[in-house]
């Protein structure tokens, strides 16, 4: 009775040979990456800035309406629209 273990491995070998049948070395190169088994070093394009936006309020605001309001103005200056990803990277600090 086979285990799972020679299951997967079985199923690795099949694409594995039917991706080098199809395409070459090209198919084995493209299993490992999608693995994710990939050493070379990530470049960037661009170097990265963070952009920022702040309100500074008098007092503590206990109204969260009024604080959501305040943070989708914020989001709205900083975060629309990006260059690559509308959403961005963002952090929220007291």
């Amino acid at each position: 009775m086979q285990g799972i273990a020679d299951w997967d491995a079985a199923i690795k070998r099949l694409v594995a040979d039917e991706l080098r049948a199809r395409l070459g070395s090209s198919g084995e190169r493209l299993l490992v990456l999608a693995y994710g088994r990939d050493d070379r070093p990530v470049v960037p394009e661009r170097k990265s800035k963070p952009i920022f936006n702040e309100t500074i309020f008098e007092h503590d605001i206990p109204d969260m309406e009024v604080l959501r309001a305040s943070l989708v103005d914020l989001v709205e200056q900083v975060g629309w629209p990006r260059p690559y990803s509308p959403l961005g990277n963002f952090s929220l600090a007291k």
